[in-house]
């Protein structure tokens, strides 16, 4: 939800798995990126929200971003808004505190720079392993199938194949 409550037109999702079960995921956007001068806003509130109130977000309880904890034990946004690259990291062993780095341009994932703008969220070291595709796509399909049948110019793909609505 954060990637399309960004100003998102484009989610891509993408799951890597080896013999034992999930290694790490990525997900990919083109929205506004996080600014790192509001990162308060966006990192130290848990259970608290800026979109609250909102009608046109669909996350507004300030948790999100740190559910990563259920499934891996860290979680790595590389993000750009307007001509600020970072590196936000976050460990489930302790999650009121990240870190935040700026990034020179050749630092920055390629899938960010390729946009001009947005986010790169890498999840890894799994505890647990995710779902099929076809289970993964039925629940994206239950979650973001709404705001995808109501906005077609909105696209969410999970390892290259576009959720239907």
């Amino acid at each position: 939800a954060n990637g399309f409550d960004a100003k998102a037109t484009e989610v891509r999702i993408s799951t890597y798995e080896e013999v034992l079960g999930t290694t790490s995921v990525q997900i990919i956007d083109n929205g506004l990126g996080i600014d790192p001068d509001k990162k308060l806003e966006h990192f130290s509130c848990f259970n608290d929200s800026q979109k609250v109130g909102d009608d046109d977000t669909q996350g507004a309880h300030g948790r999100g971003r740190l559910a990563f904890h259920l499934l891996c034990a860290n979680a790595d946004w590389y993000s750009r808004c307007g001509c600020k690259d970072t590196k936000i990291s976050i460990s489930s062993d302790d999650l009121q505190h990240y870190s935040m780095l700026s990034l020179l341009p050749e630092q920055q994932k390629h899938s960010v720079v390729a946009n001009g703008r947005g986010t790169c969220v890498e999840l890894t070291n799994f505890t647990t392993n995710l779902p099929d595709d076809e289970t993964l796509l039925c629940i994206l399909q239950n979650e973001f199938g709404w705001r995808l049948a109501l906005n077609d110019k909105l696209k969410l793909y999970l390892n290259n194949t576009e959720v239907s609505v």
